[in-house]
């Protein structure tokens, strides 16, 4: 059960996808709604200030942290190009320490089309451009799954094609709310029926065990509709089980999270072959206490030491005001 557990655990990549594409949808919208338009080249500074400085930042720091960790070289070009996710479906190993920034890519790939999409496609028009993306990433997932029959988990997995359509549907609810609020009335029992469910799914199996064409295509979005029920009814159910409204720990967590994201991936083999092993250390606890700890320090150090100022130069380019 445990191990079922975690080894879901990359399902919240869908999870951070679903949330992206409906705040991107909702501020881009807003942004239209606003001024009338959508400043595409402040977007594209925006994401720019956002992402680039840490995310290259830590490329030029990475032939030392390969040498502190005794790690083969990563392939650089590929992910100072955002390419990570194509160059791991090419049979390339994932390699320390860029082998997560993968999703980061989508992300990124996401964002070049996604203002030109919003600024120039009639509001009404939107939902058919949303569901064409689904139908299309679906497509593709199939078209992976009878053409590379040994090899397509990895293109679904990876390909950018095969994870945007999450995006779209978190897209699709930012469109939703923007055009009219969203208020979710569902009682306590009902949620805690369906997180409850949710959770019996996680241990029960696994999500990766596709061995179908339904598997590869559409069991996802089960997966899904458990993610997108959360997420409605913490953001729009007055009456959710938990309510971050109020500014604290959780909400600094949120702003270190970049850096949370970028960093983690960097410190396993430091821990674990440099401090664990030379301590003669096994004990897992020690070993998470330890990475969690260094990891918090290093991301808060990042915000307010780096991060903060270009957090500032990107305000200067926003027409709705948000940390994202």
């Amino acid at each position: 059960m445990l191990v079922n557990l975690l080894g879901n655990g990359s399902l919240g990549v869908d999870f951070f996808f679903l949330i992206s594409g409906f705040l991107i949808t909702y501020l881009l919208l807003t942004e239209r709604s606003v001024s009338g338009t959508i400043g595409i080249k402040n977007f594209y500074l925006r994401r720019i200030l956002r992402i680039w400085p840490l995310y290259f930042a830590i490329i030029a720091f990475t032939p030392l942290l390969i040498l502190i960790s005794d790690q083969k070289p990563p392939d650089y070009w590929w992910t100072m190009g955002f390419a990570t996710n194509f160059l791991t479906i090419t049979g390339v190993a994932d390699l320390f320490p860029f082998a997560h920034y993968w999703s980061l890519c989508v992300e990124e790939h996401f964002y070049l089309l996604w203002p030109v999409l919003i600024a120039f496609v009639p509001i009404k028009r939107l939902p058919y451009c949303f569901a064409l993306i689904i139908l299309g990433s679906v497509a593709y997932r199939c078209y992976a799954y009878y053409t590379y029959p040994m090899r397509w988990q990895v293109y679904n997995y990876y390909h950018t094609f095969a994870r945007v359509d999450v995006l779209a549907i978190g897209s699709w609810i930012g469109y939703l709310h923007f055009q009219k609020p969203l208020v979710i009335n569902i009682s306590r029992w009902v949620r805690l029926f369906v997180y409850t469910a949710f959770l019996g799914l996680l241990v029960a199996g696994t999500s990766h065990a596709q061995d179908s064409v339904w598997a590869a295509a559409g069991r996802k979005y089960i997966y899904t509709f458990f993610f997108l029920f959360g997420v409605l009814n913490y953001l729009f159910n007055p009456d959710s089980f938990l309510n971050f409204k109020k500014k604290n720990f959780i909400h600094y967590l949120g702003k270190i999270s970049f850096g949370l994201y970028l960093i983690h991936n960097l410190l396993y083999p430091f821990i674990s072959i440099k401090l664990m092993r030379r301590w003669g250390c096994t004990n897992v606890f020690v070993f998470l206490l330890i990475y969690i700890v260094i990891l918090l320090v290093l991301s808060i150090a990042s915000y307010e030491l780096f991060e903060k100022y270009f957090l500032k130069l990107k305000s200067r380019f926003a027409v709705v005001k948000t940390n994202y």
